[in-house]
């Protein structure tokens, strides 16, 4: 987590009040309402192992549904943060409770660089979910992963066993083909540091060995379909992967609503962590999935376009 995470959230867009002036004395009781209750930096687990959270609580003491924000990986998860932190409090205005967190060896969580690896992560998934749960009273959950946050959330989701099943999975650009995603590691590993054949690891963190023979393994047509959950995918109609993954899911009857975007994000570029600027298009696709009721059957965007061969 950021250490600004710890601070409560200001609304986006929002002008800091200066001292002495009315306005640190102003406000309406109406725009009071609207901002979003304090964040709240909370410990998952109860041992030494215990996770960094960011629990975005509401003022509805019971709400239906809550959300379970998935990091990417690496320099990803850095440059993605605040878009996710928009997405969390933009949520908690709808009066939907969210819960951001980070995996075992990353972030503000214990752990070395390192130490953690995809299996641990899956699992990290699992009780971060109960914690929510646990935290808002939330009766059903939405699991949303952004790269390959969205493909650990898929993944995690076949090893649930009893406990209650995500009511949707938002796949947020997934990485859905592991070995393009370790070669476009490559690539921009090669970019900023000069430096060939370096697989040891991504832009600064570490690629162990374990880490990389998981990611080898990812491949669009043989992902986990969880029964029980809509799959919601969001991405452009260059993702790689995508059109395989759509097919994969048609075959196995799987419920999927395949909403396409016009633009992406490079999450490994500088823009994306030096901005302010945040994907608006994608945000807004978010919320409206995440504020439909349960039960809302898919459906495909206009965009969308029958799956090609790979």
């Amino acid at each position: 987590m950021n250490p600004s995470d710890t601070q409560p959230a200001v609304p986006v867009n929002a002008t800091a009040p200066h001292a002495g002036t009315a306005a640190s004395h102003a406000g309406t009781a109406a725009s009071r309402q609207q901002r979003p209750p304090f964040i709240r930096p909370v410990r998952i687990g109860r041992d030494a192992g215990a996770l960094a959270g960011i629990h975005q609580p509401v003022a509805e003491p019971r709400p239906e549904t809550g959300v379970l924000i998935c990091n990417p990986f690496g320099q990803e998860a850095i440059r993605a943060q605040r878009s996710l932190r928009v997405v969390s409090e933009r949520l908690s205005r709808q009066g939907v409770p969210s819960l951001r967190f980070d995996y075992f060896g990353t972030g503000d969580s214990p752990g070395e660089d390192g130490s953690g690896h995809l299996t641990r992560w899956r699992q990290d998934i699992l009780l971060a979910d109960v914690h929510l749960r646990q935290l808002s009273g939330c009766r059903t959950t939405i699991w949303m992963g952004l790269r390959l946050g969205a493909t650990l959330a898929l993944q995690a989701a076949e090893l649930i066993g009893d406990l209650p099943q995500p009511r949707r999975i938002i796949l947020w650009e997934p990485v859905l083909d592991g070995e393009q995603y370790l070669g476009h590691l490559a690539r921009m590993n090669e970019f900023w540091t000069r430096q060939r054949n370096v697989t040891s690891e991504a832009l600064g963190f570490a690629l162990t060995t374990r880490i990389r023979r998981h990611l080898e393994a990812i491949r669009p047509d043989g992902l986990p379909l969880p029964a029980g959950s809509m799959l919601d995918l969001l991405g452009t109609k260059d993702l790689p992967g995508r059109n395989t993954f759509i097919g994969h899911c048609r075959s196995h009857d799987a419920p999927l609503q395949d909403l396409l975007l016009e633009s992406t994000v490079e999450w490994t570029s500088n823009t994306a962590l030096d901005s302010q600027w945040v994907p608006d298009e994608a945000i807004a696709a978010l919320l409206e999935i995440c504020g439909q009721p349960a039960g809302t059957p898919a459906k495909e965007s206009p965009l969308a376009t029958p799956p090609q061969s790979q």
